[in-house]
């Protein structure tokens, strides 16, 4: 196997990631794999994909909608205020690997746009602050103007 192959002028020695001649693509030759892999679709760890399910739970008698993951941290820090040093421990390492996970991935469509949208309702949230804060303190320069009589003081 490890024997050298005679080609036109060349020696090709075949081993590991040297496969023989007539066993290599041919130029022209359709893909034993000819739709590949999808684009954009990333291999993702299992883990972080259940993660960001949505499931319902109970809070403070409501039904409320939200990702497991928000589900599961609501319930660790729920725990932990009542006392138990172990689960804030763990809430500790939690925090650690979490993020490191989303470090090391890409952020996907449906998170880039959330976050998209909170830059946009606290841009608008901002301006409306704005606007409310100028009325108050134009209101409130107003109401402390002293007020001009009609004779001049002299």
């Amino acid at each position: 196997m490890n024997e050298p192959q005679n080609t036109p002028g060349k020696t090709y020695k075949v081993g590991y990631g040297r496969p023989p001649l007539e066993h290599q693509f041919k130029p022209g030759q359709p893909s034993r794999n000819p739709r590949g892999r999808p684009r954009g679709r990333v291999r993702e760890h299992a883990l972080l994909r259940l993660m960001q399910e949505k499931v319902t739970i109970s809070v403070e008698g409501k039904r409320k909608r939200m990702t497991f993951e928000e589900a599961l941290s609501r319930k660790f820090i729920h725990t932990a205020q009542s006392g138990n040093p172990q689960v804030y421990k763990a809430i500790l390492q939690a925090t650690i690997l979490l993020e490191k996970a989303y470090a090391t991935r890409a952020p996907t469509r449906a998170e880039i746009l959330q976050e998209m949208a909170d830059e946009k309702f606290r841009a608008e949230s901002q301006e409306k602050l704005r606007g409310v804060l100028i009325c108050g303190l134009e209101h409130m320069a107003a109401a402390n103007k002293p007020e001009r009589s009609a004779k001049p003081s002299t």
